[in-house]
């Protein structure tokens, strides 16, 4: 048996006592039914993460791990239900990183995860209950059409905020602009461009929809294509995908299965090499989503409806041109390469499988960071070329500037939907990071017939540190990479 799937209840049941030590259950509470401990009990917040609240779900999918009788989760659900609605703002939205957010990504969570939950865990109800839920989801959705999201392109918010409506009104229609934007090459813009990870989220998200209620053939066709685009980035390490991504990230969402095929090798080694998150190990700001779909993904398997796929990693030679994505695979190398951002993702594979991490994310001198911006690039039969212009950005934290723009202007704009979507935009520019030109370039080569890569030595830069991603917080979770020593050019 599948060591993962052996160990799976267990990290379950410890999952669901995670998310139940977040709930604040005193009935004489005014935060009764608040599910982030960081608000509610340490008080070090001045706001509650909604993404808490949708984390109900995870636990009902699976509850007959948690050892609670109904009576007991019946109970819960309406103290998270009532608490939810408390805390939902007037104009129905919730916040997820600082007061008066008004975030359509959480709002839309929310609204997705309760419109599931009523359809999916109705047993779990009481009439009161019900009431509130659908009243939820009715303010969330009317915040939704109002206050559509304008700072970036971002396919896995549009997913739950469309998947919600659907679920409430059965009208296809609403989902459609989500598939307009979807590129021919099977992959949803993430901001500038395909996060492989990422759209692992969004075919998560469908394959709960679906589980409601039938989706369409022509989605199906579409969702299988773009569950075929994620099964490119699969390495024999464990590793998903990572730093070549648009957001950089090497999650892989679980409840994704229904329209990937999963290898049962990629699995395993990611379980054993610590590289698949689980909701005990991942951050509390991407709990929601890793809790879910883990719990989600044991009810669809324990019913059938997913499966592992038993051969090997299939070699590839695959170009995405579009995107910007380079994967190869053979039985000794391993290699993907974004040439967008100038990442390369790479193993080399040894004797008993060993794997040696041969990955080239970037370049430092001195304290700068420094992140590649491709001049130029050539793909062909023999390999690629690519040469990088450097950028310098300095990690940037929280200062006395950020809080002001956060904890003063946040409250000023609420009742300003324009200016809001001003502030979105200053936030994008001022806390994610910008860069400044380098006056230096280097040029990474590969020879497909050696399996070689070759790297051209530039005015005193050296390899920067695997892992190096600006800004996007499910980036640079844990990963051997980062332990290894850096080689020098």
């Amino acid at each position: 048996m599948s060591l993962f799937i052996e160990d799976l209840p267990s990290i379950l049941r410890y999952s669901h006592q995670r998310f139940l030590n977040q709930v604040d259950l005193r009935e004489d509470s005014k935060t009764l039914g608040y599910c982030d401990r960081d608000y509610w009990a340490w008080k070090v917040k001045d706001f509650s993460n909604g993404s808490w609240q949708a984390s109900l779900v995870g636990l009902l999918d699976t509850n007959e791990l948690s050892g609670l009788p109904k009576e007991e989760i019946l109970k819960l659900v309406g103290h998270v239900i009532k608490g939810t609605k408390k805390l939902q703002r007037s104009n129905g939205s919730f916040e997820e990183a600082y007061p008066y957010e008004s975030s359509f990504a959480v709002t839309a969570m929310v609204a997705f995860y309760f419109s599931y939950l009523k359809n999916k865990h109705s047993n779990f109800l009481t009439q009161d209950s019900e009431n509130e839920i659908q009243e939820v989801i009715q303010e969330s959705v009317g915040f939704l059409k109002r206050t559509p999201e304008t700072h970036g392109v971002i396919s896995n918010h549009l997913a739950t905020a469309y998947l919600a409506m659907w679920l409430e009104s059965g009208d296809v229609s609403v989902v459609e602009p989500l598939f307009n934007i979807m590129d021919k090459e099977g992959w949803f813009p993430e901001y500038d461009g395909a996060d492989p990870g990422y759209q692992t989220l969004l075919l998560h998200y469908f394959a709960m929809a679906n589980s409601v209620r039938e989706l369409p053939d022509t989605w199906v066709e579409k969702l299988e294509s773009a569950g075929e685009f994620c099964s490119f980035f699969f390495q024999q390490n464990g590793n998903f995908a990572g730093d070549i991504g648009s957001r950089g990230t090497s999650i892989f969402y679980l409840g994704a299965s229904s329209f990937i095929p999963t290898p049962q090798i990629w699995i395993e080694s990611a379980y054993k090499s610590l590289r698949l998150l689980s909701p005990v190990s991942v951050d509390s700001g991407n709990f929601a989503t890793i809790y879910t779909t883990w719990s989600f993904f044991y009810r669809q398997y324990k019913a059938g409806k997913v499966t592992f796929k038993n051969e090997k990693i299939e070699d590839c030679d695959q170009y995405f041109n579009n995107a910007n994505l380079y994967c190869f695979r053979s039985s000794s190398l391993n290699l993907l390469v974004s040439f967008s951002n100038g990442v390369v993702e790479g193993i080399r594979i040894g004797q008993s499988d060993l794997f040696e991490d041969i990955s080239i994310p970037g370049f430092k001198k001195s304290n700068w960071a420094t992140r590649g911006m491709v001049q130029a690039k050539a793909v062909g039969k023999n390999g690629f070329s690519f040469k990088y212009s450097l950028v310098d950005v300095k990690q940037k934290l929280p200062n006395a500037f950020t809080t002001i723009l956060l904890r003063v202007l946040g409250p000023l704009f609420y009742f300003l939907p324009i200016m809001h979507r001003l502030f979105k935009r200053l936030l994008k520019r001022f806390v994610m990071g910008s860069g400044s030109q380098v006056p230096t370039s280097i040029e990474i080569n590969f020879d497909k017939s050696s399996e070689q890569l070759f790297v051209k030595e530039a005015g005193g830069y050296s390899l920067l540190h695997p892992g190096f991603y600006e800004h996007m917080a499910s980036a640079n979770s844990f990963s051997r990479k980062y332990l290894r020593n850096v080689p020098k050019i």
